[in-house]
């Protein structure tokens, strides 16, 4: 995660926590992404590209061993310190403003059995989608971990983080039977939007293309049907229906301190 932000912002954000005191070797790691740094790619001695079409051809070759070093001198450093497991509070320091819109499980399955043409009475299919909504909260480096060891310890580990994640590094959780309410909270809470232009009662062009897909009942009657069976004895199908609860309870807490802001918008009741 840390690849994606610009160095010089990152050069600052890194010396606010006290990272060039307390991690030298990730230091010495990370400023090789920095403009005109010929630690960029180890083995040509070059800098980062600025045209993408060089950047991608040298991407395998360069920008991937860089990562990999930075992913485990990372993983070393916060080991040593017992930051623990959890990467939440390093994300939630990130100068960034993160936010995310979350759809109840078991509807998200049924789109993406459809989408992906998977048979909706194929349980492998259901927790693979719920392995990358996984993916989507734990991070990259969570995420490679548990397929290196798919261990049940692993596998808590992840959910875990994703939750932690949810609760801690997200500026506003939404739920997406209320993008309204969401809409609302980010204008409440980032000073330069306004969301409130976008806002309506009615929005046709936020309607999913699922509503017209063939089948689209069936695969619902089978999902909900069996979805006390699959909560029971898939962890991956349970720890998604935890997500989406926890994001339920952050998306509450939100709620209650951005409607004290002064930019909450004030509707007139429908």
């Amino acid at each position: 995660e840390l690849h994606w932000l610009p160095a010089p912002y990152l050069a600052t954000w890194w010396s606010s926590i006290g990272g060039e005191r307390d991690g030298n070797k990730l230091t010495d790691a990370w400023t090789g992404l920095l403009p005109g740094s010929a630690a960029w790619c180890d083995t040509l001695r070059k800098a980062r590209p600025v045209s993408v079409q060089e950047y991608k051809k040298l991407y395998n070759e360069c920008s991937v061993p860089l990562a990999q070093s930075m992913d485990t001198v990372a993983s070393t450093w916060w080991r040593d310190f017992g930051r623990g497991a959890s990467w939440a509070s390093l994300y939630a320091s990130l100068p960034v403003l993160r936010v995310v819109v979350i759809r109840e499980p078991f509807s998200f399955f049924v789109s993406k059995h459809l989408w992906d043409g998977r048979p909706c009475d194929d349980l492998s299919s259901t927790e693979l989608f719920a392995n990358q909504l996984a993916e989507c909260f734990c991070g990259v480096l969570c995420f490679t971990r548990w397929l290196s060891g798919k261990s049940g310890e692993e596998e808590e580990a992840r959910w875990m983080l994703a939750e932690d994640n949810l609760r801690n590094s997200f500026a506003v959780v939404g739920l997406s039977h209320e993008l309204n309410i969401f809409l609302d909270m980010l204008t409440a809470r980032v000073g330069y939007i306004n969301m409130s232009q976008a806002v309506t009662s009615d929005p046709p062009h936020l309607k999913h293309a699922t509503s017209k897909r063939r089948g689209l009942v069936a695969c619902n009657g089978i999902l909900m049907n069996r979805s006390t069976t699959y909560v029971s004895s898939s962890r991956s199908v349970r720890g998604s229906v935890r997500l989406y609860e926890v994001a339920v309870e952050v998306n509450r807490a939100q709620q209650r301190e951005l409607r004290m802001c002064s930019r909450w918008p004030q509707r007139s009741p429908p």
